[in-house]
């Protein structure tokens, strides 16, 4: 093997290294983001269940329970859709920096591996250009297999960030038509 060669397959390790590492501090922020998140819920729950409990047990009767049960019920549904679109968001930003760094990543190779066919079937003996050929086809496939993938990773975004739309407003149409009851 050529030093030529271990040159390009030293740098084709360090930029994969380099990628996967990429990954991993992204994916480790987003968990790190929805753990926060999660515990910060967590002790909003508990004390906001200290403070309904207690404010139950000081009802005189059950009338009043009813209605301090109810009351407390619209900011905890408020809480809650709040959490939830936090966590989307949240999910969404880590799924664009995994995609973002993916995309670079594959973007690289597919160049490297372009000028490695073209190098390769300038070298080639009689008939290589036949494989330098399929290869091209080949990387065409999975460019536009890549791409595909990309669309639909885009599409299920925008249609859960439509659904989150939705949910927050007809969460906060429940909220309102309750406060009139």
């Amino acid at each position: 093997m050529s030093s030529t060669n271990l040159d390009q397959i030293s740098a084709a390790q360090k930029a994969n290294a380099d990628a996967y590492v990429a990954l991993i501090r992204s994916t480790f922020d987003g968990v790190e983001k929805i753990a926060e998140l999660n515990l910060s819920a967590a002790r909003e729950f508990l004390n906001t269940s200290v403070e309904t409990t207690q404010s139950l047990m000081g009802a005189k009767d059950l009338k009043e329970a009813t209605e301090l049960q109810t009351s407390l019920a619209q900011p905890n549904l408020s809480k809650l859709t709040e959490y939830y679109r936090k966590l989307y968001e949240l999910i969404t930003e880590t799924q664009k920096d995994v995609t973002g760094i993916m995309e670079e990543h594959y973007n690289s190779l597919s160049q490297r591996a372009a000028s490695a066919i073209e190098t390769s079937s300038s070298k080639a003996p009689l008939g290589g250009d036949v494989m330098a050929a399929a290869m091209k086809t080949l990387m065409g496939a999975s460019t536009q297999a890549f791409e595909n993938f990309t669309k639909l990773s885009k599409q299920i975004t925008e249609i859960t960030e439509g659904g989150v739309t939705a949910g927050s407003v007809t969460a906060k149409a429940a909220r309102s038509t309750a406060k009139k009851a």
